[in-house]
């Protein structure tokens, strides 16, 4: 599922099958593959990483996934070794100035991936192209915590400016990726003038 130009949206009710069984013997069958240049990226959901409606126009939401389940990104070895990278949830490159503002949360999503919760998104990637190393998604109802403990948390970018605020609350996913349980955040921009402001400290 590909966002793109797309704010305040609720994903409802969905089962997003990267690839079965069935579909790759129909491709091997065929002669083809499931990427066809190894450029290419297997996503289930490729979410930009900004608003596109600013200003006066800002929604103030980016997406609500909820009841979704997403399964069949982590045969990437076996049955579609030609794809660049598999990933359940990828961040696209058009967010420029490397802040994460597409507001977003989950409820009961459910990702079925055996190499681990570090392949869930691979901030790594966000932090390379789009440049974006701040991403909060709010997580309702735990669904993203690797312990299964957590009835509230957030997923985030595990850089020292977003984690170092909340202790050693979070816990490092890899792919540049942490999570954090019992925590609801939120972000505050700044803007000020582009003069006069050398010696001004927040």
């Amino acid at each position: 599922i590909l966002l793109r130009v797309a704010d305040r949206l609720l994903l409802e009710d969905y089962d997003i099958v990267g690839s079965s069984r069935i579909f790759r013997d129909y491709t091997i069958t065929r002669d083809l593959k499931l990427c066809s240049s190894t450029n290419w990226d297997h996503t289930g959901i490729e979410m930009p990483a900004g608003l596109w409606r600013l200003n006066h126009n800002d929604p103030g939401l980016g997406i609500r996934m909820r009841n979704v389940n997403l399964s069949g990104f982590d045969k990437e070895t076996s049955w579609y070794p030609n794809c660049k990278s598999t990933e359940p949830i990828h961040f696209s490159s058009d967010k420029k100035d490397g802040h994460f503002d597409y507001v977003s949360s989950a409820k009961n999503v459910n990702i079925v991936d055996v190499r681990g919760p570090s392949m869930i998104m691979n901030g790594c990637l966000a932090a390379n192209d789009p440049g974006v190393k701040d991403i909060v998604i709010t997580d309702m109802d735990g669904s993203f915590d690797p312990a299964r403990v957590a009835t509230v948390g957030a997923l985030v970018s595990n850089y020292p400016h977003v984690t170092d605020i909340l202790g050693n609350t979070c816990v490092d996913i890899g792919n540049c990726m942490a999570y954090c349980p019992g925590v609801c955040l939120r972000s505050i921009f700044f803007k000020v003038e582009q003069f006069g402001t050398e010696n001004w400290k927040l």
